[in-house]
């Protein structure tokens, strides 16, 4: 089972699918896309395709250098390691699944502190971009009996036994409450933009900002991994 269509959600469902697994999208919104459709679909990778194309000179390790830079050392360098060193075979993996890359780039994003190096790139459509191609191929997989979609389900609580999850709460749009079994699940539903007490607890700084999330970003994710004993 996987909580959340977004594009976290819908990578991980082709993902498992073509791994062999029978998959299960669960959104409480009644189409896909999550966050993403408000994105703007850049995506920063060091060997790019168009990189190499443009023979610009780079390295997963002089990316972890400026980004670990531009976070002023905040990180978890494990994470931020495995981030830049997978940035580029994953942005080819996208592109075979069809989406496209502005050949413009890559180019130096003023959207944060600049890298030293041009390495952003942009998706055609942006972030809607990447999830009008993602679900095109989760639909390839629904077809083919690997993969189905639920819809307006609400993700309530996980289910453990054993010390183990093993399947998720669910509730239609009627609330009604029914239990999904699986043998695994992924949450990939944790933003919390549009949850006043996630932010004031989260991120206080931001306690007042202005918000243009999804209304349906309220932490799920991680309101239900809690509850289950993560940290």
């Amino acid at each position: 089972i996987v909580v959340g269509a977004g594009l976290a959600g819908l990578a991980a469902a082709i993902t498992a699918a073509d791994a062999g697994a029978s998959v299960l999208v669960v959104d409480k919104h009644y189409k896909i896309g999550g966050s993403a459709m408000g994105a703007g679909g850049s995506f920063s990778a060091a060997g790019s395709r168009l990189q190499r194309e443009k023979q610009i000179a780079d390295s997963p390790d002089l990316h972890f250098q400026d980004a670990n830079r531009i976070g002023k050392g905040r990180a978890d360098p494990a994470l931020l390691r495995l981030y830049t060193e997978q940035a580029a075979p994953t942005q080819e993996w996208l592109e075979s699944l069809g989406i496209e890359f502005d050949a413009k780039g890559p180019r130096l994003a003023p959207e944060h502190e600049l890298y030293k190096t041009p390495r952003t790139c942009d998706a055609k459509g942006g972030g809607p971009g990447y999830i009008l191609a993602l679900g095109r191929q989760l639909d390839q997989r629904i077809a083919a009996g690997k993969a189905a979609l639920m819809a307006e389900t609400e993700a309530r609580r996980l289910v453990t036994r054993g010390g183990r999850i093993t399947g998720v709460t669910v509730a239609d749009d009627l609330g009604r409450e029914r239990v999904l079994s699986a043998r695994a699940v992924i949450l990939a539903c944790g933003g919390y933009g549009s949850n006043a007490a996630m932010v004031r607890r989260y991120n206080p700084s931001l306690a007042s900002a202005l918000r243009i999330t999804s209304k349906y970003a309220t932490g799920d994710g991680l309101r239900m991994a809690e509850a289950a004993g993560a940290a």
